[in-house]
């Protein structure tokens, strides 16, 4: 009976990481680069996802603006990968960027690359609550422990140092960053995957990032509830779904992307 115990985490983290990986190569939107971490998607016209899996597939979103202004939601988990992302941008656009990026929540999956956007002096915005949870936190409840099977992973995020956004704001307030004619709201619901989660929508696309807050349609449970707030989570996203109910693009923060669905679903695997 031990042994069988001991052996449910490993079972359910290896349905995990399958259904992710398949969900990730399942749609239609083409393919514009990929290694064998990362995957960049053109979702829309100058909408790109990016799919990092390092260990496990979490998603970002770029949105390119007037005058090669980009916006980063959530970075890749590695320095590494997002100077890689910046290098196919740069490429792509044929001249100099400027990037501006937005962490929806402390944990690695939204902020490890940040060391070297501020390498680069690209501006990053997240609550001084994600500032405050990093500092006390670093990785997360259970980040580290679900790795021990997996030593090279283990070791890298066991040697991580995370870097907090440098450009806060009260995460009740949100935000709202302005693009030439463009503006994007940095809202937050408030708890549930996290005290911190925060969501990003452009209206004139009507394009929702809810990160981990939000669970893609293939998901069957909650995650990862290691800083989780169950009880508020239900409320948190009926939050998003009253002030967001024109959204068409939905972004999770893990498997593929849906439409307004994704929030109902998300209530009821919350609720459970």
């Amino acid at each position: 009976m031990k042994t069988r115990i001991l052996l449910l985490p490993f079972l359910l983290l290896s349905i995990f990481i399958l259904s992710h990986s398949a969900f990730a190569q399942t749609d239609n939107y083409k393919v514009l680069y990929s290694d064998s971490e990362m995957v960049i998607k053109e979702i829309d016209t100058e909408t790109f996802l990016v799919i990092h899996s390092f260990p496990w597939p979490a998603n970002s979103l770029v949105l390119k603006f007037e005058k090669n202004n980009f916006l980063l939601i959530d970075t890749p988990y590695t320095d590494e990968a997002t100077e890689r992302l910046v290098e196919f941008l740069k490429k792509n656009t044929g001249g100099k960027i400027k990037i501006t990026a937005v962490n929806t929540h402390f944990h690695v999956d939204n902020l490890g690359g940040n060391g070297y956007l501020r390498k680069i002096h690209a501006k990053i915005y997240g609550s001084s609550l994600t500032a405050r949870l990093l500092k006390e936190k670093g990785l997360g409840q259970g980040m580290l422990e679900s790795m021990k099977n997996m030593p090279d992973m283990y070791n890298y995020y066991k040697n991580k140092k995370l870097v907090q956004p440098g450009c806060l704001f009260p995460a009740k307030k949100g935000l709202k960053l302005h693009f030439g004619r463009d503006t994007v709201e940095v809202f937050y619901p408030g708890a549930g995957h996290t005290p911190d989660n925060v969501v990003v929508y452009y209206p004139k696309k009507k394009i929702l990032f809810g990160g981990c807050i939000l669970k893609a349609m293939e998901s069957i449970s909650r995650g990862n509830l290691g800083d989780a707030d169950v009880n508020a989570w239900k409320g948190s996203v009926e939050k998003l779904l009253n002030r967001y109910p024109e959204a068409k693009l939905v972004i999770p923060g893990h498997g593929s992307i849906g439409g307004i669905e994704m929030l109902r679903h998300t209530i009821d695997i919350v609720s459970k």
